[in-house]
């Protein structure tokens, strides 16, 4: 009997909301790459009344940076929806949120299914899904409802994990732990710039620029980064395919695999940023 993968279970995500504190939301990688996002998306000169989603928002690092970057505009006011499946993410989110000041903008969340958005056609100026939308069952079905609520000529925005150092290791621990590589259903979808722009491509999006970033993971122990990473969805998920007798040796393997890199200085994460057009 096939196994749903974590990756797909509201429980997995509801769990590992806790996890992401501050240290996550104001200095992690999501957060890197969420400021990098704004400034990429948003021209500085930006002005009027704007809309914006947050498809798959987990704990809110995304509206954080729009926030604080919007908040300096003195000709802008703007709103921001964000939804996400896993309630936990939201409460998070809310509890995130509650103490900022937004004197020019507010912020609704959701609690909702971002493969079936539940907005008006063209509603949005910008939509993006930070590390959310390569985790939806469908990326199509969740690029087609997002193409649907934005704008004619609004801008979209999407991040995604490649695979590479931090995430290989992982991959590898399970094919030397299990003995054959990773046969399941695929887990780190979009993870080249080439799949990204295509499925962009596919669903109705144009002028995709995409940009490679590599991050060093050198705040913590290689042990620290191996038992936190292990509880997210993504990581739950390969340890899922790994027989119960030999779940010690994947983790043994994996810890032996991050040291090696960053004995080499390679302990890095790498992600892709896209931003296209309708």
């Amino acid at each position: 009997m096939k196994t749903e993968l974590s990756i797909y279970k509201k429980e997995a995500w509801n769990k590992v909301s806790e996890l992401y504190g501050d240290d996550w939301l104001k200095n992690g990688i999501s957060f890197i790459c969420c400021n990098e996002m704004v400034k990429k998306s948003i021209p500085p000169n930006v002005n009027g009344h704007i809309k914006i989603l947050d498809n798959a928002c987990g704990p809110g690092s995304l509206p954080l940076n729009l926030i604080e970057y919007l908040s300096q505009k003195e000709n802008v006011t703007f709103t921001i929806d964000a939804c996400d499946h896993a309630s936990k993410m939201i409460e998070k989110l809310d509890r995130n949120l509650c103490s900022k000041s937004i004197p020019n903008g507010s912020i609704k969340s959701h609690v909702m299914d971002g493969q079936n958005l539940e907005f008006p056609d063209e509603t949005f100026d910008y939509v993006f899904s930070m590390f959310g939308l390569v985790f939806f069952p469908s990326i199509d079905k969740g690029l087609q409802s997002m193409n649907r609520v934005l704008k004619s000529g609004g801008t979209i925005g999407i991040s995604t994990w490649a695979y590479g150092g931090f995430i290989q290791s992982f991959f590898e621990g399970y094919r030397d732990a299990v003995g054959h590589e990773w046969d399941g259903e695929e887990i780190v979808k979009l993870s080249t710039e080439g799949e990204v722009i295509e499925a962009m491509e596919r669903n109705g999006f144009t002028d995709i620029k995409t940009s490679t970033y590599i991050t060093p993971m050198v705040d913590k122990s290689v042990e620290e980064l191996y038992y936190s990473y292990i509880e997210a969805p993504m990581f739950q998920s390969i340890l899922g395919g790994v027989p119960e007798d030999k779940a010690m040796l994947f983790e043994k393997l994996v810890i032996e695999k991050l040291h090696l890199l960053k004995q080499k200085r390679q302990l890095v994460n790498e992600s892709i940023i896209a931003i296209g057009k309708k």
